[in-house]
């Protein structure tokens, strides 16, 4: 075989793997790209009240995440307050056992997002070992001036990961598909490789 059909032997498993590797580094960076840098209200919490109140859900798993939102959306009307906690604000977290669960209390520096009509940071956050609904609430001061909106969300990896699964399962497939092209065309490569360098060897005298 020439040098120039031996060329063209190997460049469509190269083209193969070439395109395997694009589309699932394409699937993967994309849409995390889009989720934690262009919208990443898309990881914010699910849930609302406006302090003092409650609300009741179940989280996917053990770690829940109290937010202070500044924008909000609470019955279909906007929301705008201060990005600085009211006096005298409490939370209470309990279990489906109505027991009550610890509130860690969060930093400064700590996660906040912003987008569309929603903008708010981590204020505190609860584990939570008993598996069930869990009720957050949320007081403040009396003569507390304002209406604060609290969000509250699943917190953790296993929620975050379930989440964005969720959403970008389409995405996840393509990835697998990448892969899927570039481990054929690897593997194609190896056989045109292989049967070329059987072809060439001479035979022992």
């Amino acid at each position: 075989m020439d040098k120039g059909k031996r060329q063209k032997s190997i460049a469509l498993p190269l083209l193969l793997m070439v395109i395997g590797v694009l589309l699932a580094g394409a699937a993967i960076a994309g849409p995390l790209l889009y989720l934690l840098v262009i919208n990443p209200v898309a990881f914010a919490p699910e849930h609302r009240f406006v302090a003092p109140g409650s609300v009741t859900f179940t989280p996917t798993a053990g770690v829940v995440s109290i937010y202070l939102e500044s924008r909000s959306v609470i019955n279909g009307r906007a929301v705008v307050g201060s990005s600085s906690a009211p006096a005298g604000l409490q939370f209470r977290v309990t279990d489906a056992q109505g027991g009550v669960v610890p509130v860690a209390w969060s930093g400064a520096g700590s996660y906040s997002y912003a987008s569309g009509a929603y903008e708010g940071r981590l204020v505190a956050s609860a584990a939570v070992s008993t598996p069930g609904p869990l009720t957050v609430e949320a007081s403040v001061a009396s003569g507390s001036s304002g209406a604060p909106v609290i969000a509250v969300g699943d917190g953790s990896a296993l929620g975050v990961f379930a989440r964005l699964f969720g959403t970008l399962g389409g995405a996840v497939c393509a990835g697998f598909a990448g892969m899927a092209l570039a481990i054929g065309g690897l593997v194609w490569l190896v056989v045109r490789l292989s049967g070329r360098a059987s072809g060439q060897a001479s035979p022992v005298a």
